[in-house]
């Protein structure tokens, strides 16, 4: 049985200042859907690439996207969603049984933090394929 997936809107705790930037404060966001906190990381994602199209069976995972142009997409029972990045002003947090995926639609490279309640493990890496987006490598990019 597929779990379903939590969208929360975060645009309330972005603080932009045109001469500096913007700060986004993740703990207050994240700690309310993750008991604990023991895999953050950050990716990069070329023209084209997907990351994920896969699930957990145990672990919890936040996804924020860092860059728009992103598509963000996860299936609860047998409805597929798809949603465009706002540029760190959504995050998604995905349960376990929930399949997710996100694909950089933009020319440059993307970027994204990932946390997850569970710590990476090789002998056990909680990941189990569920395909839901389909990379769109440009076409004068070789593999």
């Amino acid at each position: 049985m597929l779990g379903k997936a939590i969208q929360l809107s975060v645009s309330e705790i972005r603080v932009n200042q045109p001469d500096r930037g913007w700060l986004l404060q993740l703990m207050p966001i994240i700690q309310p859907y993750l008991d604990d906190i023991n895999d953050i990381h950050i990716v990069t994602l070329e023209p084209g690439i997907v990351r994920g199209n896969h699930y957990h069976r145990q672990g919890t995972e936040v996804l924020i996207p860092l860059s728009d142009q992103m598509t963000i997409a996860w299936q609860e029972g047998d409805t597929k969603t798809e949603v465009a990045s706002k540029d760190g002003n959504t995050i998604f947090i995905f349960p376990p049984e929930v399949p997710h995926a996100i694909r950089n639609d933009s020319p440059i490279t993307a970027r994204l933090i990932a946390i997850g309640n569970r710590a990476f493990d090789p002998d056990y890496p909680d990941r189990f394929a569920f395909p839901l987006l389909t990379e769109m490598r440009p076409a004068n990019k070789k593999v």
